[in-house]
């Protein structure tokens, strides 16, 4: 099993994290659906689904893996919220002249 990842049995695995803001810090989000696209199961028929701020589930078989994030945004999460959460530090940080990288 990959690190980060726990099935429905067994306790989550988290890494350390680190106290300073110079440590690498992982952020996804997900996605509406596209326009066109059909959905017919559980969970609108989408792949994973977000439990919490820092939680997926991967709807996998032979049974879902949950993996653990510093920040999880959901479908519903503007532009503006995506854009404090993960990058406002970064680029304030930039603009009094210290080094930052965002990769998306």
């Amino acid at each position: 099993m990959a690190p980060g990842t726990r099935s429905e049995s067994q306790d989550m695995v988290t890494s350390p994290t680190s106290a300073d803001g110079d440590a690498i810090k992982v952020y996804i989000r997900v996605r509406p659906p596209s326009e066109g696209t059909t959905v017919a199961d559980r969970d609108n028929g989408l792949c994973l689904s977000v439990l919490s701020s820092n939680s997926i589930r991967l709807h996998s078989k032979p049974e879902p893996k949950i993996f653990i994030f510093d920040n999880v945004a959901d479908a519903n999460t503007t532009q503006e919220s995506v854009f404090s959460s993960v990058a406002k530090n970064i680029v304030e940080s930039c603009m009094n002249g210290y080094n930052g990288t965002i990769f998306a």
